[in-house]
């Protein structure tokens, strides 16, 4: 791991934990509740940590002129994927805000 920063890495993993355990704490009796399991919400979470560190690592991988280059057409889809929430048939509009 040539040129990892260990301070981030070690930030990413604070928030990851943190998170997990607001997740559990803010969640656990109305899993129990709808679900017969506490943990729910949080194994549903936890996978989707494991899928965003697979992410993370594979992103690392890429070196920095590649991600240059690739900014600004990122971009451009990342806004329209906004606006795409917009068009009517496309978004789901819950209390007033649209979502995907």
């Amino acid at each position: 791991m040539k040129g990892v920063d260990k301070v981030l890495l070690i930030s990413v993993a604070i928030l990851l934990v943190v998170g997990l355990g607001m997740v559990y704490s803010a969640s656990g009796v109305m899993a129990l509740k709808k679900h017969g399991d506490t943990f729910y919400f949080f194994k549903k979470q936890l996978l989707w940590v494991v899928i965003g560190l697979f992410a993370m690592a594979a992103a690392m991988r890429i070196g920095v002129p590649t991600w240059n280059r690739l900014a600004l057409p990122l971009l451009g889809v990342t806004g329209l994927l906004l606006v795409a929430v917009l068009i009517p048939g496309v978004g789901a509009e819950v209390n007033g805000s649209r979502r995907w």
